[in-house]
């Protein structure tokens, strides 16, 4: 089963989190008003880079896209960002950095 590490979500300020993954990967992903970016890392500034999403219109989009993917609507206590509990909770329930990063691209393909 995934988990929830930790995350920031201070408007203004910081809106990421942290996920690792059933495979033991950790996902670090980032919201910022450029918009979305995913890596595999522990640190998030270091890591391999698994998606990005530089327009924030279209970043929204995704996140609205992939909220149709959620199975439990079981929100971490504190996060508010709708963009980063779209995101975290479905990471929380991909097996693996690769599915989620999958998901990501498709809904990005959709909105081309």
């Amino acid at each position: 089963m995934n988990t929830l590490l930790r995350f920031g979500d201070i408007p203004g300020q910081q809106c990421w989190s942290q996920v690792k993954t059933s495979a033991g990967e950790t996902l670090w992903i980032g919201i910022a008003q450029t918009g979305i970016l995913v890596k595999l890392s522990k640190w998030g500034f270091f890591g391999k880079k698994l998606f990005e999403e530089t327009n924030p219109v279209k970043a929204g989009e995704i996140a609205r896209r992939i909220s149709a993917y959620i199975e439990d609507a079981s929100i971490p206590e504190g996060m508010t960002n709708i963009v980063l509990i779209s995101l975290t909770v479905n990471a929380l329930q991909c097996p693996t950095a690769n599915d989620f990063a999958a998901r990501l691209r498709t809904a990005q393909q959709e909105i081309q």
